[in-house]
C-alpha cells in the first residue's frame, strides 16, 4: 500500500484572470504536513508550480497511473476554477485565459472531465481530491450561466471510493485575504493535520469527513459566507488520512480553549479555568500562549473583515447615496472578504442606530454642525426617508442663521453697527423669532439713534448696499467741528516740518544737495504720515493698516517735494536759516495735507 500525493499550486494567469499569490504555498504547506511521517507519512508527495495545460495534465495522468487498489492518492489544487455557461469546470494553468467577451479559452486550461476520467481508470479505491479553488465564472458579457453560482463538483469529478473536499462551490468567492501567508481554506486544513485538532473522536487517525468538518468549522468562524463542501462516494468518506496524537497536552489544552473560545473572546472566569488545565497538563505558557493565538485568529479575523466593509461602507456613504455601481462594488468587496449578507446587514443597521443617536444628541444640545453628518448618512442609506430630509434642512438653516448671528456679535465689537442691523435683518427674515442673547438688535438700534452727526450728512436708511456703502463711506469721514481739526492738523504739519529742518541741520547723506533733501523730505513725510493716520485712527476709528499705507505715501512725497523745492525756489534747507525753515514747514503741511486727503478717501474696513 502506498500513500502518494500530487499537490498543484497555481498563481499565474493569462488575461482576464487575476493572480493568487498564495495558491503555491498552499501547496508547499499541505505537502509539508503529508511528507512528516509522525502525521501524514506519505511516501510520494509531488509538487508543480504554475504549469501549462500539458504539464499538468501530463502530471495528472502519470500519477493516478499504476495505482494498486489499496493505495492512497490525494490530488490537491489551490487555483482558479472556472466554469462555463454550460457549468463545466476547469483547472487554471498559467496559460489560462479569457477572451475579448470574457469568456474561458478552454484550450487554455484542463477540464474536469479529463481529471474525472484519469481517475476513473486509476484502480485505487481511496482517492482523495481537495480543492482550495476560487471557481470564477466565464460567461462572457451580458451572458447568464445556465444554473445559479454554485458548480456542480460530485457530478464531474465524483467516483466510486473517491472523496471531494471543497473551500466553496461559489463562483464569487475570492479565496485570499489580504497579509495571509495562506488561503482561508489551506490554513485550516493544514491546521487540523499539523496539531491532530481534525481527530474529532480522539482515536489517533484523521479522516477525511473529520478533517472536512474540522476545516468547515473553522472556515465558517473567520469567513462566514464561505461554505466548504465535502462529496464522498461509498468508501470515500472513512478514508483515514493522517495520524494524530492521542492524550498529547498541548491537543487537550487546544480543545479546552475552543470550549471556551466559542464566542471568540475568552472570559476571566474561563481563563483562570484554562491556567489551572495548564498547569495540570504541564504545557509551557509559551505554548499555551501560541495556542490560544492560534484558536482565536478566525474571529479576530472576521472582526476585522467586518471592520473593513464598514469602513468602505462609511466612505461610500460620506460621498452621497449608493448608486447601482456602488451596491454591487460593494457586495464585491463582502464576497472578497467571506461575509454573508446578514452580516452586511448588521453593519448598516449598526450604522443607522449610531446615526439616530448622534442626530437626537446633536438636535438636544442644538450643535447643527454636528447634526448634518450623520443624517447625510441616514439619507445615503434611506432615501426616501422624508424625516430625515426635514431635519436635515432644519439643521442646514440653523447652521447658517447661527453663522449670521456670529458675524453680527463680531461686526458689533468693532461698532459697526449699521452692518449689523443687516445681518440681524437678514436672519429675522427666515425666522422671525430667532433669538438674541446678545441683545444686538435694540443695541444697534441705540447707537445708530445717539451718534452725532451733522444735518448735512443724515440721509435714509439705505435699501441697496450699494447706497449702504455710500453712506457708511460718508459717516466714516472727519467730521465734527472744523477748527479744532485744523489746528490739530497744522500743529502735526508744523511738527513734521520743525524735525525736517533739525535733521537737516547734520544730515548729509552725498555731495549732492538733492539726494540729501530727498533722504530728508522722505523721513520727514513718513513722520507727518504716521502721525496724521495715527490721530485719524483715534478719531474717526479707521483700520491701524493706514498707518503704513500713510507711512509710505508720506515718504515718497516728501521727498519728492523737499528736492522739488530746492529746484524751484532755490533755497537751501540744509542749513538753519529762515527761509528752510519756511520750506520745511510749507513742504510739511503740503504732504500732511495730501496723506490726510488720501487717508479721507479711503473706505473704512
Amino acid at each position: 500500500m502506498v500513500r502518494a500525493a500530487l499537490l498543484v499550486g497555481v498563481s499565474q494567469y493569462g488575461t482576464g484572470l487575476k493572480p493568487l499569490s498564495e495558491a503555491p504555498k498552499d501547496a508547499e504547506a499541505i505537502a509539508r504536513v503529508l511528507r512528516d511521517p509522525d502525521i501524514g507519512g506519505f511516501e510520494q508527495v509531488s509538487t508543480l508550480t504554475n504549469p501549462t495545460v500539458g504539464e499538468m495534465q501530463e502530471a495528472i495522468e502519470r500519477f493516478f497511473k499504476d495505482r494498486q487498489r489499496d493505495d492512497l492518492v490525494l490530488f490537491f489544487f489551490s487555483g482558479h476554477g472556472i466554469k462555463d455557461d454550460s457549468n463545466r469546470f476547469y483547472f487554471g494553468t498559467q496559460s489560462t485565459r479569457k477572451d475579448e467577451q470574457g469568456k474561458l479559452v478552454r484550450s487554455s486550461a484542463v477540464s474536469a472531465n479529463f481529471v474525472q476520467e484519469i481517475m476513473d481508470d486509476c484502480r485505487s479505491k481511496r482517492q482523495v481530491v481537495i480543492l482550495d479553488c476560487c471557481f470564477s465564472g466565464a460567461f462572457g458579457h451580458n451572458v447568464r450561466a445556465k444554473d445559479d453560482d454554485s458548480v456542480e463538483i460530485k457530478g464531474q469529478l465524483g467516483g466510486e471510493g473517491r472523496a471531494i473536499l471543497t473551500s466553496s462551490t461559489s463562483t464569487q468567492y475570492s479565496f485570499e485575504q489580504s497579509g495571509a501567508e495562506l488561503s482561508v481554506y489551506t490554513r485550516y486544513v493544514v491546521e487540523g493535520i499539523e496539531t491532530g485538532a481534525a481527530d474529532l473522536d480522539n482515536d489517533g487517525n484523521i479522516s477525511v469527513d473529520e478533517l472536512h468538518d474540522y476545516a468547515r468549522q473553522r472556515v465558517r468562524e473567520a469567513a462566514p459566507a464561505m461554505k466548504p463542501e465535502i462529496y464522498p462516494v461509498k468508501e470515500g468518506y472513512k478514508i483515514f488520512l493522517t495520524k494524530a496524537p492521542v492524550d498529547d497536552p498541548a491537543l487537550r489544552y487546544r480543545r479546552e480553549v475552543q470550549r471556551y473560545a466559542s464566542r471568540g473572546e475568552i472570559s476571566s472566569v474561563s481563563r483562570t479555568m484554562l491556567e489551572f488545565q495548564r498547569q495540570a497538563l504541564g504545557v509551557l505558557p509559551e505554548t499555551a500562549s501560541l495556542i490560544e493565538e492560534e484558536v482565536l485568529q478566525p474571529y479576530q479575523a472576521y472582526k476585522e473583515n467586518l471592520r473593513r466593509y464598514q469602513q468602505v461602507l462609511l466612505e461610500a456613504l460620506q460621498k452621497g447615496s449608493l448608486d447601482a455601481d456602488t451596491r454591487e462594488d460593494l457586495q464585491r468587496f463582502r464576497y472578497f472578504l467571506g461575509l454573508r449578507q446578514e452580516d452586511a446587514q448588521v453593519i448598516q443597521d449598526s450604522i443607522l442606530n449610531d446615526c439616530h443617536i448622534q442626530v437626537e444628541q446633536a438636535f438636544r444640545e442644538q450643535d447643527w454642525v454636528e447634526a448634518i453628518a450623520p443624517l447625510q448618512l441616514l439619507l445615503a442609506l434611506q432615501p426616501d426617508n422624508r424625516e430625515c430630509q426635514v431635519k436635515l434642512d432644519h439643521a442646514r438653516r440653523q447652521k447658517q442663521l447661527a453663522e449670521w448671528y456670529n458675524e453680527a456679535r463680531w461686526l458689533s465689537r468693532s461698532e459697526r453697527w449699521q452692518e449689523v442691523i443687516q445681518k440681524l435683518e437678514r436672519i429675522r427674515a427666515l425666522a422671525a423669532t430667532y433669538p438674541d442673547p446678545e441683545h444686538l438688535w435694540e443695541t444697534a438700534q441705540t447707537q445708530l439713534s445717539v451718534r452725532p452727526r451733522p444735518t448735512s450728512q443724515i440721509q435714509p436708511v439705505p435699501s441697496h448696499p450699494s447706497q449702504s456703502r455710500l453712506v457708511q463711506k460718508q459717516s466714516s469721514s472727519p467730521g465734527g467741528s472744523v477748527i479744532p481739526i485744523m489746528i490739530t492738523i497744522a500743529l502735526l504739519w508744523l511738527l513734521s516740518g520743525v524735525v525736517g529742518i533739525a535733521l537737516s541741520t547734520g544730515l548729509s547723506v552725498t555731495d549732492e544737495p538733492q539726494i540729501s533733501l530727498a533722504v530728508v523730505g522722505a523721513i520727514t513725510g513718513a513722520i507727518d504720515g504716521v502721525l496724521t493716520g495715527l490721530w485719524l485712527n483715534a478719531t474717526t476709528r479707521r483700520s491701524p493698516k493706514l498707518l503704513i499705507s500713510g507711512g509710505i505715501v508720506g515718504g515718497v512725497l516728501g521727498a519728492i517735494g523737499w528736492a522739488l523745492a530746492y529746484g524751484i525756489l532755490n533755497a537751501d534747507p540744509m542749513t538753519w536759516s529762515g527761509s528752510g525753515a519756511t520750506v520745511g514747514a510749507l513742504l510739511g503741511f503740503v504732504t500732511g495735507a495730501i496723506v490726510l486727503w488720501g487717508l479721507a478717501q479711503t473706505k473704512q474696513p
